[in-house]
């Protein structure tokens, strides 16, 4: 998998990170993005885990293939494939990355390498300042951090990922799924309104067909998201920081997260000229969410990921498990559309969701 005498050995100290007991070794060769990393995915740092079983490696500047590298299978312009691994030559959604991946016992290895596809995106990089060093940082976060844990955790525990915030609360937790831009965000911080209620993730999270699992993202909010939301006291805190597009990084207090709920609503978010909630049938919010998973730039982009490294293990009635896993849950909770106003008072229509999942008991 490995060019000859390409990939460097790393000697700056690997970042460790953890989500729900599964352990992530990142190491890279670039400071400024171990460094960017550290901070971004600081709720993932620490964390006691008994094994590593994802290790990531970066190698800055570097090709991981050279062109005299044999591979038993090329499986089309982009995919190799040899007894070792799999291998990228290209990302699409990422110019200038490769990525080679293989199994390890029960773990997972990823070794990438990242060139400046051009002399013109290598300037731009430098002229646009920390914006350009965000997005791209961000971007490799997704791939080399983000989807190799959303793979591990949907093979060995048959967790699978939704587009979608959620909440928990003693009475039942809310899913709301939506399309980007409809204010999944602002909705699910709105409803910490309640001192019951506690965040899941305002963006991703994992079902296994009963049950709701985290996946915490740093939560970015526009100036009219904020001024929409209700006076959360010290729930909600800036950060301090600007990310990009005109939001800015805000932080949760630990003591309101959570790491799992069982749901009793799911809730579909869209915008409209008036404000309301009604009843949705399952089989419709089902198809709704899974069509929002292939819409959504992240849900989509894993998707892809996920089908080439599924190329190392294959296993069949990925799809079937995945409908299954949904129609499990669609049986345990009601389903609703969520009209909402853009830039409009959400307490109305806040309330309603409450009283329908039955939180306006306290």
């Amino acid at each position: 998998m490995r060019a000859r005498g390409q990939i460097p050995r790393m000697e700056q100290e690997p970042l460790r990170l953890s989500l729900h007991g599964v352990g992530l070794e990142l190491q890279a060769d670039n400071p400024g993005f171990l460094d960017y990393a550290h901070r971004y995915l600081h709720h993932l740092v620490g964390g006691t885990v008994e094994r590593v079983p994802i290790k990531v490696r970066l190698a800055w500047g570097k090709s991981l293939v050279s062109a005299d590298d044999e591979y038993r299978e090329r499986l089309g312009r982009r995919i190799l494939l040899n007894d070792k691994g799999v291998v990228q030559t290209a990302v699409l959604a990422l110019p200038g990355l490769q990525l080679g991946a293989a199994l390890t016992g029960d773990g997972l290895v990823i070794e990438a390498g990242y060139r400046f596809p051009s002399h013109r995106s290598r300037l731009g990089y430098i002229l646009q300042g920390q914006a350009g060093k965000t997005r791209l940082f961000v971007t490799l976060t997704y791939f080399l951090v983000y989807f190799p844990l959303f793979w591990y955790l949907e093979r060995k525990r048959g967790w699978y990922l939704l587009h979608a915030a959620a909440v928990a609360h003693p009475h039942g937790g809310i899913v709301l799924a939506g399309l980007p831009g409809v204010g999944k965000s602002t909705f699910a911080l709105a409803l910490l309104s309640d001192p019951a209620a506690r965040l899941l993730a305002d963006n991703l999270v994992f079902c296994d067909g009963e049950r709701v699992y985290a996946f915490p993202e740093p939560i970015h909010l526009d100036r009219r998201s904020r001024a929409l939301l209700p006076d959360l006291g010290e729930r909600l805190g800036a950060a301090g920081q600007a990310f990009s597009h005109g939001r800015y990084d805000y932080q949760l207090a630990p003591a309101t997260r959570a790491d799992v709920t069982s749901p009793r609503l799911v809730g579909i978010l869209h915008l409209a000229p008036e404000g309301g909630v009604r009843s949705l049938a399952r089989e419709v919010c089902m198809e709704r969410l899974l069509t929002y998973d292939k819409l959504a730039k992240e849900t989509d982009e894993y998707s892809k990921q996920a089908a080439i490294w599924d190329l190392l293990s294959p296993r069949g009635k990925q799809s079937q498990r995945r409908l299954e896993m949904l129609e499990r849950l669609m049986s345990r909770v009601d389903c609703y559309e969520i009209a909402v106003q853009a830039g409009v008072n959400l307490r109305p229509v806040i309330e309603d969701v409450r009283r329908l999942a039955g939180w306006s008991h306290d």
